[in-house]
């Protein structure tokens, strides 16, 4: 613990008491952003979100909303009578690397291996 930080408890814990209203920000909205090119196998997919004056982008709460069709190893449409799913965390399995750029500097550490620690964080939840 830092020597000029105070103790307390989770707010979460708190149920008797009514919590505080926040009041920094005046509102909040959603914004879709596409991807800049055109997908496909082996290309990178990258979004362009450019920064508007005053607002703030909270990246914790932002969401990738993925449109998938499952198909035959040759592109064509799975026989009805065979039964085909997405597997647990399968949207992790889809990227093998995440970088978030700020100005055109890197803000996030480069990992190769982006699967494995949502699989560990799945696996070992108390």
């Amino acid at each position: 613990m830092r020597k000029d930080s105070c103790m307390r408890s989770k707010s979460e814990l708190d149920l008797f008491s009514v919590p505080p209203t926040q009041v920094v920000m005046e509102k909040r909205y959603w914004e879709d952003a596409d991807p800049i090119t055109s997908i496909s196998s082996s290309v990178t997919v990258e979004f362009l979100c450019a920064a508007i004056s005053g607002d703030y982008t909270d990246l914790a709460s932002s969401y990738l909303h993925v449109k998938a069709k499952i198909t035959t190893a040759v592109g064509e449409n799975v026989g009805v009578d065979i039964q085909v799913g997405p597997s647990n965390l399968w949207m992790h399995a889809l990227f093998s690397q995440c970088e978030v750029l700020l100005n055109n500097k890197l803000v996030t550490p480069i990992k190769q291996s982006l699967p494995l620690p949502s699989v560990y964080r799945n696996e070992h939840v108390l």
